[in-house]
């Protein structure tokens, strides 16, 4: 059990928790109020950190609130469910790509649950991703000996006691909201880079609209007397949409969602404060901030541009990364595509040779994003294997160069067509 001065650990591992930020956070927060709300409540730091005698705690991800609430009915009993699943036999990939497939199956809540802690504790860096189908889709981390949280699940357990858990849209949680409740809003970052699927937490994603309508709330609820502390990553975008807030501080944190332990450094984030004084302000006439595009790099072409996107299985290179266990590199690449074709870039990439990284074995880093290196692309462009490159399937066969298609919606002859018609 923690004492009064130690920071208190949620049990699920989360991208962008806030246990390292959460003495900032409650510095700005009221001491007293009616009730603690967090609309976007993921590993629930602040909340487990917090002391108001009333609670309110929502997400979009139903997995996450279906899992609270069954933690909080039946306690124990559901910590040994959970815990029975830690064993070294199921500390394997072949395994962990059975219980995932059997969690994305289910509908039985109890088991749900407790095969969601396992793939928290199993999967790669505990991130929490989910497919345009809703399906759970976060490879094996391959770690020695997962951490079963036992004690933490405990502690989590006897706090949720008395609180309400909702999954919903946060328009909905702010719709809800009471003069005097103190609100902590941790949403999806704003991305800096073409990695923003890391802050993807729930199947239906968080566009840059929901950005600006989330800016907007807690203007509208300051106004109506609550107090409202939001953080998001601090870039241009960030500070104009909070632009009314009444206090906006900076923070540096840690951030560890990256395929190579090196680059695993330090951002800049913001944290401001709606107070009900300030909610009287008026909010900017336009929120229509946009995403800066990411500068086009190589070679020009249309490989990647147009409404048509990629195909799936029947790329031979995405599919063998979906076949070998990659797919969070697919995911990486699919990204990068689909952000150059929303800011209208036209450029085309080899992703074998990307993947491949430099002649002494280190990653390569297309528009901002670092891709890892798969020990199977370095073999199949004539270089050495390095100890740091990636394989994940020790079975998986090497496609040969004559059977490999660039990542496009183009064939070889309608790309040929149309340069000729750029010519003329």
């Amino acid at each position: 059990m923690a004492t009064a001065n130690q920071i208190r650990k949620p049990f699920l591992k989360w991208a962008g928790a806030k246990t390292k930020l959460v003495r900032s956070i409650k510095s700005l927060l009221p001491v007293t109020g009616s009730r603690f709300v967090e609309p976007f409540v993921g590993a629930g730091a602040v909340f487990l950190n917090s002391d108001y005698k009333a609670n309110l705690l929502c997400d979009s991800n139903a997995d996450l609130i279906s899992l609270y609430r069954t933690l909080k009915e039946n306690g124990e009993e559901f910590i040994a469910r959970c815990q029975s699943l830690f064993t070294n036999g199921n500390n394997t990939a072949e395994r962990f790509y059975e219980l995932r497939a059997e969690f994305n199956a289910t509908d039985n809540p109890t088991r749900r649950g407790a095969l969601f802690v396992y793939l928290n504790r199993h999967c790669y860096n505990g991130l929490c991703r989910y497919n345009r189908k809703g399906h759970f889709n976060t490879p094996f981390g391959r770690y020695i000996r997962p951490y079963f949280p036992a004690k933490e699940m405990a502690e989590f357990a006897g706090k949720l006691q008395g609180v309400d858990l909702s999954t919903q849209d946060f328009r909905d949680t702010f719709g809800m909201l009471k003069p005097g409740d103190v609100v902590y809003c941790d949403p999806p970052y704003i991305p800096l880079s073409a990695t923003a699927n890391f802050t993807d937490y729930a199947s239906g994603g968080f566009s840059q609209e929901d950005q600006e309508n989330l800016a907007g709330c807690c203007v509208e609820a300051a106004r109506r007397g609550a107090t409202v502390v939001i953080s998001n990553h601090d870039s241009t975008i960030a500070r104009n949409l909070y632009e009314t807030a009444s206090r906006v501080i900076q923070v540096t944190v840690s951030r560890t969602i990256s395929c190579d332990g090196g680059n695993r450094g330090k951002v800049d984030e913001i944290l401001a404060v709606f107070s009900p004084a300030e909610g009287r302000r008026v909010a900017p006439a336009s929120m229509e901030s946009s995403l800066t595009p990411v500068e086009p790099l190589g070679k020009l072409g249309a490989e990647n541009h147009g409404p048509g996107r990629m195909r799936t299985l029947s790329n031979t290179m995405r599919g063998w990364l979906l076949e070998n266990h990659y797919e969070d590199v697919a995911a990486l690449i699919e990204d990068v595509i689909h952000r150059w074709e929303k800011a209208g870039v036209r450029t085309r990439r080899n992703w074998w040779d990307v993947l491949a990284g430099d002649k002494r074995g280190n990653a390569n880093t297309i528009a901002g994003v670092q891709l890892p290196v798969l020990k199977a692309a370095r073999i199949r462009k004539g270089l050495e294997a390095t100890p740091d490159s990636l394989c994940r399937n020790q079975a998986e066969q090497i496609p040969p160069f004559k059977v490999t298609r660039r990542w496009s919606t183009k064939g070889k002859h309608e790309r040929k067509n149309r340069r000729a018609k750029e010519r003329v």
